[in-house]
Protein backbone atom coordinates (compact mmCIF):
# COMPACT_ATOMS: atom_id res chain seq x y z
CA UNK A 1 0.00 0.00 0.00
CA UNK A 2 1.01 3.58 -0.53
CA UNK A 3 1.22 5.89 2.47
CA UNK A 4 -0.79 9.13 2.56
CA UNK A 5 2.48 10.97 2.03
CA UNK A 6 3.23 8.94 -1.10
CA UNK A 7 -0.27 9.61 -2.46
CA UNK A 8 0.23 13.35 -1.89
CA UNK A 9 3.66 13.16 -3.51
CA UNK A 10 2.14 11.53 -6.61
CA UNK A 11 -0.45 14.31 -6.87
CA UNK A 12 2.14 17.04 -6.39
CA UNK A 13 4.52 15.55 -8.96
CA UNK A 14 1.78 15.27 -11.59
CA UNK A 15 0.32 18.73 -10.97
CA UNK A 16 3.71 20.47 -11.01
CA UNK A 17 4.94 18.85 -14.21
CA UNK A 18 4.82 21.17 -17.27
CA UNK A 19 3.55 18.30 -19.44
CA UNK A 20 0.46 17.98 -17.27
CA UNK A 21 -0.16 21.72 -17.29
CA UNK A 22 0.12 21.77 -21.09
CA UNK A 23 -2.29 18.83 -21.55
CA UNK A 24 -4.83 20.34 -19.15
CA UNK A 25 -4.69 23.66 -21.00
CA UNK A 26 -5.17 21.84 -24.32
CA UNK A 27 -8.18 19.99 -22.91
CA UNK A 28 -9.65 23.21 -21.49
CA UNK A 29 -9.37 24.99 -24.85
CA UNK A 30 -10.84 22.06 -26.82
CA UNK A 31 -14.13 22.97 -28.49
CA UNK A 32 -15.03 19.67 -30.15
CA UNK A 33 -17.49 17.14 -28.86
CA UNK A 34 -16.76 14.45 -26.27
CA UNK A 35 -13.80 16.10 -24.58
CA UNK A 36 -13.41 13.19 -22.17
CA UNK A 37 -13.00 10.65 -24.95
CA UNK A 38 -10.85 12.95 -27.07
CA UNK A 39 -8.32 13.63 -24.33
CA UNK A 40 -8.40 10.40 -22.31
CA UNK A 41 -5.62 8.42 -23.99
CA UNK A 42 -3.16 11.32 -24.38
CA UNK A 43 -3.77 12.45 -20.77
CA UNK A 44 -3.41 8.93 -19.39
CA UNK A 45 -0.24 8.30 -21.44
CA UNK A 46 1.32 11.56 -20.27
CA UNK A 47 0.58 10.87 -16.57
CA UNK A 48 2.18 7.44 -16.93
CA UNK A 49 5.26 9.07 -18.49
CA UNK A 50 5.53 11.55 -15.62
CA UNK A 51 5.39 8.82 -12.98
CA UNK A 52 7.90 6.69 -14.89
CA UNK A 53 10.28 9.64 -15.31
CA UNK A 54 9.93 11.13 -11.82
CA UNK A 55 9.21 8.15 -9.56
CA UNK A 56 10.63 5.19 -11.44
CA UNK A 57 7.23 3.59 -11.98
CA UNK A 58 7.13 0.67 -14.40
CA UNK A 59 4.85 0.52 -17.41
CA UNK A 60 2.80 -2.62 -17.78
CA UNK A 61 4.32 -5.04 -20.26
CA UNK A 62 0.95 -6.64 -21.14
CA UNK A 63 -1.87 -5.42 -23.32
CA UNK A 64 -5.12 -5.06 -21.36
CA UNK A 65 -3.22 -5.28 -18.08
CA UNK A 66 -4.95 -4.72 -14.76
CA UNK A 67 -2.76 -1.67 -14.15
CA UNK A 68 -1.39 1.08 -16.38
CA UNK A 69 1.73 1.35 -14.24
CA UNK A 70 3.29 -0.25 -11.18
CA UNK A 71 4.89 1.82 -8.46
CA UNK A 72 6.75 -0.28 -5.89
CA UNK A 73 4.46 -3.23 -6.65
CA UNK A 74 1.34 -1.05 -6.28
CA UNK A 75 -1.08 -1.25 -9.20
CA UNK A 76 -2.15 2.14 -10.57
CA UNK A 77 -4.81 2.78 -13.19
CA UNK A 78 -5.06 6.26 -14.75
CA UNK A 79 -8.45 7.68 -15.80
CA UNK A 80 -9.54 10.97 -17.39
CA UNK A 81 -13.05 12.29 -17.84
CA UNK A 82 -15.06 15.38 -18.53
CA UNK A 83 -18.58 15.27 -17.08
CA UNK A 84 -21.45 16.79 -18.98
CA UNK A 85 -22.84 19.97 -17.48
CA UNK A 86 -26.61 19.76 -17.09
CA UNK A 87 -29.00 22.69 -17.65
CA UNK A 88 -29.09 23.21 -13.86
CA UNK A 89 -25.31 23.75 -13.94
CA UNK A 90 -24.45 20.54 -12.10
CA UNK A 91 -22.03 18.03 -13.59
CA UNK A 92 -23.40 14.67 -14.72
CA UNK A 93 -20.67 12.15 -14.23
CA UNK A 94 -20.49 8.76 -15.86
CA UNK A 95 -19.56 5.31 -14.67
CA UNK A 96 -16.05 4.70 -16.01
CA UNK A 97 -14.60 1.21 -16.07
CA UNK A 98 -12.09 0.71 -13.29
CA UNK A 99 -11.01 -2.85 -14.01
CA UNK A 100 -12.20 -6.33 -14.90
CA UNK A 101 -13.89 -8.08 -11.98
CA UNK A 102 -12.27 -11.40 -12.91
CA UNK A 103 -8.77 -9.90 -12.81
CA UNK A 104 -9.19 -8.01 -9.57
CA UNK A 105 -10.74 -11.07 -7.87
CA UNK A 106 -7.82 -13.22 -9.00
CA UNK A 107 -5.16 -10.81 -7.73
CA UNK A 108 -6.94 -9.72 -4.54
CA UNK A 109 -8.96 -12.71 -3.43
CA UNK A 110 -7.64 -15.92 -4.97
CA UNK A 111 -3.90 -15.17 -5.23
CA UNK A 112 -3.66 -12.56 -2.42
CA UNK A 113 -0.99 -10.71 -4.40
CA UNK A 114 -2.46 -7.21 -3.93
CA UNK A 115 -4.01 -5.34 -1.04
CA UNK A 116 -4.80 -2.13 -2.95
CA UNK A 117 -5.70 -0.87 -6.40
CA UNK A 118 -4.94 2.80 -6.97
CA UNK A 119 -6.80 5.08 -9.33
CA UNK A 120 -5.50 8.41 -10.56
CA UNK A 121 -8.65 10.22 -11.70
CA UNK A 122 -8.48 13.52 -13.54
CA UNK A 123 -11.77 15.30 -14.24
CA UNK A 124 -12.18 18.44 -16.28
CA UNK A 125 -15.31 20.54 -15.84
CA UNK A 126 -16.13 24.18 -16.43
CA UNK A 127 -12.53 24.96 -17.37
CA UNK A 128 -11.08 23.56 -14.14
CA UNK A 129 -9.61 20.20 -13.29
CA UNK A 130 -9.58 17.98 -10.24
CA UNK A 131 -7.04 15.25 -9.64
CA UNK A 132 -7.68 12.47 -7.14
CA UNK A 133 -5.43 9.58 -6.18
CA UNK A 134 -7.23 6.90 -4.20
CA UNK A 135 -7.33 3.20 -3.44
CA UNK A 136 -10.44 1.86 -5.16
CA UNK A 137 -10.74 -0.88 -2.55
CA UNK A 138 -11.33 1.80 0.12
CA UNK A 139 -14.47 2.95 -1.73
CA UNK A 140 -16.41 -0.26 -2.37
CA UNK A 141 -19.73 1.55 -1.75
CA UNK A 142 -19.12 3.67 -4.86
CA UNK A 143 -18.51 0.74 -7.19
CA UNK A 144 -20.93 -1.17 -9.34
CA UNK A 145 -20.53 -4.16 -11.58
CA UNK A 146 -21.57 -4.46 -15.21
CA UNK A 147 -22.19 -8.15 -15.74
CA UNK A 148 -22.33 -7.70 -19.52
CA UNK A 149 -18.77 -6.44 -19.80
CA UNK A 150 -17.51 -7.96 -16.56
CA UNK A 151 -16.20 -4.56 -15.48
CA UNK A 152 -16.16 -2.86 -12.10
CA UNK A 153 -17.30 0.72 -12.60
CA UNK A 154 -17.12 3.83 -10.44
CA UNK A 155 -20.45 5.50 -9.66
CA UNK A 156 -18.98 8.96 -10.12
CA UNK A 157 -22.14 10.93 -9.34
CA UNK A 158 -22.21 9.41 -5.85
CA UNK A 159 -18.44 9.34 -5.42
CA UNK A 160 -17.82 13.01 -6.21
CA UNK A 161 -20.95 14.14 -4.37
CA UNK A 162 -19.69 12.49 -1.18
CA UNK A 163 -17.15 13.97 1.18
CA UNK A 164 -15.07 10.83 0.90
CA UNK A 165 -12.06 12.44 -0.78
Amino acid sequence: MLSNEQVQQIKQIIESDPRFVTKINEAISYTGKESGHSHASPMEDMIREILIDKLGAKKSSKDRSLADIYLNDNLINVKFGSPKIQPNGRPKYGQPNMCAMRRIMKEFYYDSTIDSYYIIKVNLKNGEYTLHVFDMLDYIDYLTWNSGTGQIMLKENDFFRSDSL
